[in-house]
């Protein structure tokens, strides 16, 4: 599946709203500690922690510009862990949070590096949202296995699962399947968008006792993947 341009422009405008107002509420909240901190030194981590949310920041909106008005953005060689531990750095997880990384690919693997970064953050900011806060820890897991056309990225969490009936719907753009939580509902329909952009296919497997999503892309000059 390929996205035509009104497809892509609503995939574009979705990760604006979502990608750009992430790092402004961290900023916000950073904002509000420095403002209220006496202790010098918690003061000056502060201001490097937002120096380098406002860096992120700019790159995101970098990126989102590439993605839009240069089509033919330069395929390159990912480092598919170092990706994943980009996006840790950047969540910056609470403590009950474990995330764990399983890289069984062995050929290198290329790819649109800011598109496949942010399919992933959303995936595991989802699992992070909205975890299981019965369990005491949340236990995310990012795993990729190498296929012959490309690989199979598998995002699983330990969550309170999503219902049969809502699985089909949560890629709409806007709908939350919880409507107490926080957000605007486009986490997932980006990362639906995206995987259409990289001529890939996504799938979802969910009980009471967690998510998994599977993510088959194609490696860089195979248009599709089956």
């Amino acid at each position: 599946m390929v996205l035509n341009e009104k497809e892509k422009l609503k995939s574009i405008l979705a990760r604006v709203t979502h990608d750009i107002l992430s790092p402004i509420h961290r900023i916000q909240g950073l904002a509000r500690l420095t403002s209220n901190e006496s202790d010098f030194v918690k003061c000056k981590e502060y201001a490097r922690v937002l120096l380098q949310t406002t860096e992120d920041l700019a790159g995101h909106v970098e990126e989102l510009m590439a993605a839009y008005f240069e089509a033919d953005q330069t395929l390159i060689t990912v480092n598919l862990e170092n990706t994943v531990q980009k996006i840790i750095n950047q969540l910056q997880p609470p403590d009950d949070v474990t995330i764990e990384v399983f890289n069984h690919c062995i050929s290198a693997f290329k790819c649109h590096e800011s598109k496949l970064f942010s399919l992933l953050q959303n995936l595991i900011s989802n699992s992070i949202k909205h975890r299981d806060i019965k369990k005491s820890r949340c236990l995310i897991q990012v795993q990729f296995d190498q296929v012959d056309s490309g690989i199979v990225i598998t995002v699983s969490d330990n969550g309170p699962g999503i219902p049969v009936e809502l699985q089909q719907k949560i890629f709409q753009v806007g709908f939350r399947a919880n409507s107490t939580a926080a957000g605007h509902g486009l986490g997932l329909f980006i990362v639906k968008s995206i995987v259409a952009e990289l001529c890939g296919k996504i799938s979802i497997e969910s009980t009471t006792e967690g998510s998994t999503f599977y993510i088959k892309l194609p490696n860089a000059g195979v248009e599709n993947i089956t």
